[in-house]
């Protein structure tokens, strides 16, 4: 094997000087001439900056052999790893592990649970092959949280770090190169070596990459000056979006080559959104470490294999477009553009309820403030986000790709949810610009096709919480309060959650303190139950002024009665409440609480106490006398 020096370095400028001599192992060659098996080998062990997946789609190799080149990047291909190294697994214990904070599998604990029927003892064994495999396939959406799954199962912690490195090492790259040459060469036995230049410049590689093999093969850059000038005429657009173009109207029905529709999305495949507008909503992390392009890629073929065909179907093709993840010159030429920044042409829900799509999150995610909308609606669900954990894990993000991370986590946890259950939510809660983001209607109505406990008793239990906090807002300030939840890193958001979904948000995250918290409501139902007058003011519900109108009643800033009672701390213990458009007004000027003086943002104002304000009318139906006082 010759050694990597014998490939002229270029200039600074990337150019390489005409009179370089060649190096003596190197006899001249045409670039009609068809290199060996050995020395593509050889080539791409020189060359390591090749990837070998994006030449294997240049070349149309098969889908399934380039993903058997990458098994890793199928998350059951981990979860499968864990399981055979923990057999036999004790499914009982499994489930109640899925019920826990860590892994907040809740929804897949029912479904773990039906397949011991068939198992003694509820063990799984490695000679129930059928059930693991179900096993797997349910345990999917938890892949993100592979480490948790394997103490779960009872593996040592470094098992299963031992176990996930395994699972994700890749093999030589010697034995990848001579796979992919096999394939390459059976398929196509006579291309030349101009025709593998071109399709390594197609590619991806370097321009000093297709310099150093241009002298090596002493193949004519052909008519270009350099390699970069080379690289950017086996890009041309323009040529390739009227291609594939054409080839739609011959044959509307055909896939799109890999090797046409990539070039074509390549540069915006390391978006948080290019998976998901693909139908995969698999973390990028798990398909490729650190590598967001190849995620990418991976996604693409993963979804090509899924669909069974060697290509990209012509509406993802489209949806990309629509989407802004696809060359200008390609959705330029869509019948029927749309701004290439819109996500208004992604297909949104139609007239009937269905499953929650992948591509619908991209839809749902692309408002602003993205992680507010997507952390509210987690917590109205029930499955809850640690955000200072997300901005930690996600802190190269933008807020909008976070916000996108958080939704994604949302339809992993409940993976039966329908576009009418969330249609509903939103309308429940007044979020009708989600409505219209995800229906293109903000006056759309939906029925889903199986209520919401069947798809998630917990969503449906901390959706019956929110109504309830809704109607009782006194009770956030005073729970918060007496549990130090200020104090807590989870109990937090967003700028503007609403305080009501921040404590849903602390509370689905800790099944500890949720206890502690139906402790308290129960007891704060019975004590207003027993006494119907406000409790816990800072003066006695009593005490009036001197024409006899309740203090308790009165906004302590303008001293009027309240139309939108607010409650808020005033002491340990202690709830004052006050007119909320007066204390969003004096916040305005001044975020400071009017009482203690201590620091206070607008979104920290809760939402009106309906039953306070109708002990406030009724009060005020029965006193009629004092209403021109």
């Amino acid at each position: 094997m010759q050694p990597v020096s014998s490939f002229p370095q270029g200039r600074v400028d990337g150019s390489v000087p005409p009179e370089a001599p060649l190096s003596p192992q190197q006899t001249p060659a045409h670039s009609d001439t068809v290199p060996t098996a050995a020395e593509l080998v050889e080539l791409l062990l020189r060359e390591p900056d090749i990837e070998l997946l994006e030449l294997g789609v240049a070349l149309d190799l098969p889908v399934r052999f380039l993903l058997s080149q990458a098994p890793w990047s199928d998350p059951g291909w981990l979860l499968n790893c864990l399981l055979q190294a923990a057999c036999p697994v004790d499914l009982p214990q499994l489930a109640l592990a899925l019920e826990s904070d860590s892994l907040k599998g809740w929804n897949l604990a029912g479904a773990v649970r039906g397949l011991m029927a068939d198992l003694p003892g509820g063990q799984l064994t490695r000679a129930h092959q059928a059930t693991r495999t179900c096993l797997v396939q349910l345990l999917r959406p938890l892949a993100d949280s592979s480490y948790e799954l394997g103490i779960a199962m009872d593996l040592r912690p470094e098992q299963v770090v031992d176990l996930q490195r395994a699972a994700r090492a890749q093999g030589s790259r010697e034995e990848e190169a001579r796979q992919f040459v096999r394939q390459a060469c059976d398929r196509a036995p006579e291309r030349t070596r101009e025709d593998w230049l071109k399709l390594i410049a197609q590619s991806g590689a370097g321009g000093l990459i297709l310099e150093r093999i241009a002298t090596h093969w002493q193949v004519p850059l052909r008519g270009c000056s350099s390699g970069y000038q080379y690289l950017m005429q086996q890009h041309d657009m323009d040529s390739l979006s009227q291609l594939v173009l054409e080839q739609h109207r011959q044959d509307p029905a055909a896939a799109v080559p890999l090797s046409r529709a990539w070039p074509l999305v390549q540069e915006y495949a390391g978006r948080s959104t290019f998976a998901l507008a693909l139908g995969d909503a698999t973390p990028p992390d798990l398909r490729a470490l650190c590598d967001c392009r190849k995620a990418g890629l991976l996604s693409l073929l993963h979804a090509a294999a899924a669909e069974g065909i060697e290509g990209m179907d012509w509406s993802s093709l489209v949806v990309l477009a629509h989407l802004g993840l696809a060359e200008p010159a390609l959705a330029a030429q869509i019948n029927d553009p749309a701004p290439a920044a819109s996500p208004a042409r992604c297909p949104a829900a139609g007239p009937v309820s269905r499953r929650l799509q992948p591509c619908d999150l991209v839809l749902l995610a692309h408002w602003t403030p993205t992680e507010k909308e997507g952390l509210e609606v987690a917590a109205l669900l029930g499955v809850g986000q640690d955000y200072e954990r997300l901005q930690f894990q996600f802190h190269h993000l933008s807020p909008e790709e976070r916000g996108l991370e958080i939704w994604r986590h949302l339809y992993q946890r409940i993976p039966l949810l329908e576009t009418g259950h969330l249609v509903e939510l939103f309308g429940q809660f007044g979020k009708w610009i989600l409505v219209e983001r995800l229906t293109g209607n903000k006056d759309t109505t939906l029925s889903p096709l199986v209520p919401l406990y069947v798809c998630s008793a917990r969503a449906e239990r901390f959706v019956g919480l929110a109504e309830q906090l809704r109607q009782h807002p006194h009770w956030v300030p005073a729970f918060v309060a007496a549990q130090g939840l200020d104090a807590d890193a989870r109990h937090g958001g967003p700028p503007g959650t609403d305080p009501i979904l921040t404590l849903l948000n602390t509370l689905a995250l800790d099944a500890r303190l949720l206890q502690r918290f139906e402790a308290f409501r129960r007891r704060a139902v019975q004590a207003e139950l027993a006494d119907p007058r406000p409790v816990a003011l800072d003066r006695n519900p009593g005490e009036t002024t001197r024409e006899g109108q309740p203090y308790a009643f009165l906004c302590p800033i303008t001293g009027e009665y309240m139309d939108d009672p607010v409650p808020l701390p005033a002491a340990a213990g202690v709830i004052r409440y006050f007119s909320q458009i007066s204390l969003l007004n004096a916040l305005s000027y001044r975020p400071m609480h009017p009482i203690t003086l201590q620091h206070l943002d607008l979104h920290a104002v809760p939402s009106v106490d309906q039953a306070y304000l109708a002990r406030i009318r009724s009060w005020r139906a029965r006193h009629p006398e004092l209403e021109d006082s």
